[in-house]
Parts: structure tokens; C-alpha cells; sequence
């Protein structure tokens, strides 16, 4: 689906970048969230959505707009812990096009300096006693906004905190994935590689030909998907690509998914939720929760509706505690 929204899942740490003293005192370099030099992670945080709640910022190297639409904080998913849901409106900018209706007609003549703003939800977990927060940030199709989410943040503590950083990670741990992945069993399964002009692919007929590309050429895909409740029996690549052949273990020569000149992505069925794990780095394997099998209520345009999609966050969330021992 084109439009199928899923939440990507990354830790935050919050690092010393000196660290000479806690050197010496043989201490980690990342800090407990709740007591970050006498300050709170969480508060810092709020500090930050307000900041961007109020402007409407941009990110010259990305071509992103980026703010806040709306954030709230709670504290009962239990006694010790909290959290942050809240909604950011990202777009891209820098070049301009055509906004055109469904039957093709121009709406509007976008210009380079303008974007069209998307909303995306996030979540942030933070408990006291961890060193590590959670955070769960929607992804729509191909567009997302946690790259942007992140780079803003960083910049905001390592400017307003003297001698602190962010550190992010893909929170999927290789233990969970290995379990995940172990059965061999998958819904779907989707290979990705660049075409670059002049690239032929003699397998599709030899009327074919790409010599209309541009310079930035073109993506291919080959999807495999199970029919009905069946599913994929993959053990055979799974094995292969857990026991460090990497990617290649789902190559097709024909095709030129060969070595590593490609991305693998499988959507696997796991506690029984659907989660795409992106296999295309096989020492940080990227996972992404399905939400459209999840009942998730949307609104007239088409995005997620607030409540539905934090009250899935907040189940998924529960889960991952369970599954990270965390």
C-alpha cells in the first residue's frame, strides 16, 4: 500500500561528550535519564516541543520544514515511568512542481521555497531509572519525519546543554531479531535496487529500454506476497542471512539484485502483530510495526486519528518492554 502507515522505533541516549570525570570515576558516558547533571530528560524534552511548537522551522541540509502540532505528557503507563505522544508537521522544499487534482488539472504552481506539511506522531518514553528513552515516530508510505526530528533535537541539546549530546540506535535488539526471524516464516517480502540510466534489463523483453531516464535514474522492486492467511517459507534465506551472508542471501542474478547493490525488507507476523524488519544493514537490522492491520481509525485525509493511533503506540509499546527486557 502507497500509503500504509507503520512506526519506526529507535533509542535516545543522552551522552557526556567530555566524559574525562566520569572516565576517572570509571562511570558510563550515557547518562540516567532523570538525573542528567541535576536535570530531567523529559523536561528537557518538553523544553525542546515547546521551542518548536512556536515556530515553524526549517532544515537547510534535509530541504525540511519542521514543528510541532500538539503534545501531551502522562504518567500511567506505571509507577516508575513516562511518556510524551504528540503530532510533527514536516514537509520538503526545494524544488518546485505542480499540484495537481486526480484528474490531472494544476491547483497550484508550488515553488521551490514552499512544502507541503504532513503530520506524523510520535512517542517518547523516558523513565527515570533507564539510560535509555524509547521513540516511536509514524512513517507514511515513503515519507517520514524522524531523520528531521532527530537532527533538531540533537541540535537543541548539544546547544542549550553544554558538554551533552543525543545518541540515537534502531531499538531492535540482534537477540529479538534472531527470535523474530528464526522461524523463516514471513508475509511478504520486497528487494529494492537502483537503475541507472542506460542499465538494461534483458530479462523483460528486448523491446525494453530506459534511455529516457534522468541522470537520477530509477528504482526497481521485485514484491513477493502470500495469497490469503498463507505465508512465505523463507528458512532457507532467513538462515543464511542470520548466519552473516548478509543481503545476498536473497539475491536474484537475473534481475541484478546481486552482492550488495540492493535492499531487502521482509514483513513478518510476530506475537500476533505484522512488523517489516529492513534487513539491508545485517549488524543493525531496522524494524517497522505495521498499524493498518491494527484497526487504526483515520480521518477524512486519510491520516491516522489521534486517539487510535496512541492507543496502538501504547499497546506496541508495552510489548517492547516486554520483548527488550527492558
Amino acid at each position: 500500500m502507497a500509503n500504509e502507515v507503520k512506526l519506526e522505533a529507535y533509542y535516545f541516549q543522552i551522552k557526556d561528550q567530555v566524559s574525562v570525570q566520569r572516565k576517572k570515576k570509571k562511570e558510563s558516558p550515557y547518562y540516567h535519564l532523570g538525573d542528567i547533571e541535576g536535570k530531567d530528560f523529559l523536561e528537557m524534552f518538553k523544553i525542546f516541543l515547546a521551542n518548536h511548537t512556536k515556530s515553524h522551522g526549517r532544515d537547510k541540509t534535509l530541504k525540511k520544514s519542521f514543528s510541532i502540532l500538539s503534545a501531551s505528557s502522562k504518567k500511567d503507563i506505571n509507577s516508575e515511568s513516562r511518556y510524551i505522544s504528540g503530532v510533527i508537521e514536516s514537509g520538503e522544499y526545494g524544488v518546485g512542481s505542480n499540484i495537481k487534482n486526480v484528474t490531472g488539472e494544476v491547483v497550484h504552481p508550488k515553488n521551490s521555497s514552499e512544502s507541503i506539511d504532513m503530520p506524523f506522531y510520535f512517542l517518547l518514553f523516558a523513565p527515570k531509572g533507564k539510560r535509555k528513552a524509547i521513540l516511536l515516530i509514524q512513517r507514511t508510505g515513503v515519507h517520514g519525519a524522524y531523520k528531521v526530528f532527530e537532527r533538531n533535537l540533537k541540535k537543541f541539546i548539544i546547544t542549550r546543554y553544554k558538554g551533552l549530546d543525543l545518541e540515537s540506535t534502531t531499538l531492535l535488539s540482534n537477540e529479538v531479531a534472531k527470535k523474530i526471524l528464526g522461524g523463516g516464516i514471513a508475509k511478504k517480502v520486497v528487494l529494492t535496487r537502483h537503475v541507472e540510466k542506460g542499465d538494461i534489463f534483458n530479462s523483460l523483453g528486448d523491446g525494453y529500454s530506459n534511455d529516457k531516464l534522468t541522470e537520477e535514474g530509477a528504482e526497481m522492486q521485485l514484491v513477493l506476497t502470500s495469497r490469503g492467511k498463507g505465508m512465505l517459507n523463507l528458512k532457507s534465506n532467513l538462515d543464511k542471512f542470520l548466519d552473516g551472508k548478509g543481503i545476498s542471501s536473497f539475491g536474484v542474478e537475473d534481475l541484478g539484485f546481486t552482492g550488495t547493490k540492493f535492499t531487502t525488507s521482509v514483513k513478518v507476523l510476530h506475537n500476533g502483530k505484522y512488523r517489516t524488519l529492513d534487513l539491508s544493514d545485517s549488524l543493525k537490522i531496522k524494524p517497522y510495526y505495521d498499524l493498518e492491520s491494527e484497526k487504526l481509525k483515520k480521518d477524512k485525509d486519510n491520516h491516522p486519528i489521534f486517539s487510535s493511533i496512541n492507543e496502538i503506540s501504547l499497546e506496541l509499546l508495552e510489548d517492547i518492554i516486554e520483548e527488550e527486557n527492558y
